[in-house]
């Protein structure tokens, strides 16, 4: 028997391998089984995306990196990775109606339709958290409120009955339940509320009556609630359906699916309607862009989406999409800006939300308006020397920030080795124990192997093995700042056991 430790060190070197973007828009065709992608900037269609079968509600995240497709005669969730649209899907239990997301990205809220729920699922795993029972039928649209302090509102109209649910969630917690508080809308017994609208200061929720062609208008603050009944001219309803609130919380969009074809202007400090803008027939699905640049109407039975200028409630393009585009829920994105990240050799620079990031080119697309957070981290045994942004050296964080982004920018980062590692390995079917006087390698009486890191500037290591005989014969390896002066990996060294006595 004998015991045989091999020394070597570990050279392993990890490398780390688009200017403002447009916005798109992304339109469900209900009878095609597919998602338009609409370039707003240009007006144009852009790609046809095949998701499940009768695709109904669309939800983008606020960074404009995924968007989720409920289909409901499949049962699931389509999840478009917006760098390639590429999709996955989530397989569900019932029948998905709306569906929002968290202001984070991190949550997926889904109205269960035959389900009389609301589900809540982790999106970074596509799994589900929670399961919230609504106590109302056909739960349909949902929207998001803003957070405070981690916790939020998340509103659910119930289709089938004339109730808008209220869901109390705090991420941190992982709470979701239902809550004491919930709105009677509309003036009959089945008003069917379909699409829903926050303000971004949650003070008011908009919904919209489908069968009462009315909208109810919900004061969060005193739980009243009044209602925009249709009138004559501009004022007019029609089978109202999505609710769109503009980024600065001043306009609320209605589009109106009946025999108007028009989408309804609101003026949110009166709770009035102040215009009507005609579009194609039938408009169903109604968002608008982040930046408040650019209002999309799906056209359902047109077959078309309305581009409209909300500055000045013209349409400025009617692109064509698929059979029967709807669209329930929030499908238009941001405006994306390249964050152009350039890591040394090792180290990486990766961005801390979920963003998309284009694999080959290493650029990261950063929604407009958002804050972006990106992790400058060394590889085993590296330090970050320097990290530039823009040019400018900004010392050696292991985060940045990039806030509200409205440009593209810069990032790179230099990183200088520190450290070695030196691996020992066990061969034979001794015991003993390896020591050494850098490191802190010790690896006990039954040692099989340990690799511990060496400062570059070690000028040599001493290795004492002693075998399960405690005899011991020591090693000493030469050493630079390139790792040891031998190569890779040093000659084994051997203990052999003494004869029996």
């Amino acid at each position: 028997m004998y015991f045989r430790v091999i020394f070597g060190v570990l050279c392993m070197l990890m490398s780390a391998g688009i200017v403002q973007a447009a916005p798109f828009a992304y339109i469900a065709n209900n009878t095609d089984a597919t998602v338009s992608v609409l370039d707003t900037a240009s007006n144009t269609g852009s790609a046809t995306i095949a998701v499940g079968q009768q695709p109904y509600g669309v939800a983008v995240n606020a960074m404009g990196s995924r968007v989720y497709v409920s289909n409901q005669t499949d049962k699931t969730i389509s999840v478009i990775d917006t760098m390639d649209n590429s999709v996955s899907t989530i397989a569900l239990a019932n029948t998905p109606g709306g569906l929002a997301v968290n202001a984070a990205g991190t949550r997926l809220f889904v109205a269960d339709n035959d389900g009389a729920t609301l589900s809540v699922y982790n999106t970074a795993t596509q799994s589900k958290l929670a399961t919230v029972s609504l106590g109302y039928n056909l739960p349909e649209g949902v929207a998001v409120g803003p957070a405070t302090s981690g916790a939020y509102s998340v509103y659910v109209s119930c289709n089938g009955s004339d109730k808008v649910v209220v869901v109390d969630a705090n991420d941190g917690t992982s709470s979701y339940a239902k809550s004491a508080t919930e709105y009677t809308v509309g003036s009959t017994a089945s008003p069917g509320p379909k699409g829903l609208g926050v303000t971004p200061n949650g003070a008011k929720v908009y919904v919209a009556n489908w069968t009462e062609s009315s909208i109810s208008v919900i004061n969060t603050a005193t739980s009243g609630v009044s209602t925009i009944a249709s009138g004559s001219g501009v004022a007019a309803l029609s089978l109202p359906f999505g609710v769109a609130v503009s980024p600065d919380g001043l306009k609320a969009y209605v589009s109106n699916s009946g025999a108007l074809d028009k989408v309804s202007v609101i003026d949110t400090a009166s709770d009035t309607v102040t215009a009507a803008i005609s579009v194609g027939q039938a408009p169903m699905g109604i968002a608008i862009s982040p930046n408040g640049a650019k209002l999309v109407a799906a056209n359902s039975l047109a077959g078309t989406a309305s581009v409209i200028n909300p500055a000045t409630n013209t349409v400025s393009a009617t692109p064509a999409v698929g059979q029967y585009p709807n669209s329930l829920g929030n499908f238009a994105g941001p405006v994306f800006f390249d964050i152009t990240a350039t890591p040394g050799s090792g180290g990486s620079i990766n961005p801390v939300e979920l963003v998309t990031r284009n694999p080959a080119t290493g650029i990261i697309k950063a929604a407009g308006g958002l804050d972006l957070n990106v992790a400058i981290t060394p590889d085993h045994n590296y330090a970050t020397t320097s990290v530039t942004v823009d040019s400018g050296n900004v010392g050696t964080p292991a985060t940045y920030l990039f806030p509200a982004v409205a440009a593209a920018h810069t990032v790179s980062a230099t990183f200088s080795r520190t450290a070695w590692d030196l691996a020992l390995t066990k061969t034979g079917n001794g015991t003993g124990r390896v020591v050494s006087n850098v490191g802190g390698m010790d690896c006990g009486t039954a040692c099989t192997g340990q690799t511990v890191s060496i400062p570059v500037n070690t000028t040599s290591v001493v290795l004492t093995p002693t075998d399960d005989l405690l005899q011991t014969r020591q090693k000493r390896l030469p050493w630079s700042v390139v790792g040891p002066r031998i190569g890779c990996r040093s000659p084994q060294a051997t203990t052999p056991r003494s004869p029996a006595a």
